[in-house]
């Protein structure tokens, strides 16, 4: 980004994924991030948030739970979802 003055350009929105995982046992939970992902490059501030916002209403539409667990012995793992606007 380039600055003059007041006046600065943006190049672009970007709509970025996140996969978390949450691995809990009796001792704790411990978090570990996957990855990151380009969903999609937009013009806007406000058309990333409006993406960003039919994405989240999609996931939780798709999940009764923000995660999908499955247990044995105590211990369960859980899967994460998220969703963030980044500038470029």
């Amino acid at each position: 980004m380039w600055k003059h003055g007041a006046v600065s350009a943006l190049l672009a929105w970007v709509l970025m994924s996140q996969v978390t995982v949450e691995q809990c046992t009796t001792q704790g939970c411990h978090h570990t991030a996957l990855g990151t992902q380009r969903v999609q490059v937009l013009p806007t501030r406000a058309a990333c948030t409006d993406l960003k916002a039919q994405m989240e209403q999609g996931t939780a539409a798709s999940q009764t739970q923000p995660a999908v667990a499955v247990s044995a012995g105590g211990s369960s793992v859980r899967q994460y979802l998220t969703w963030q606007c980044r500038e470029e």
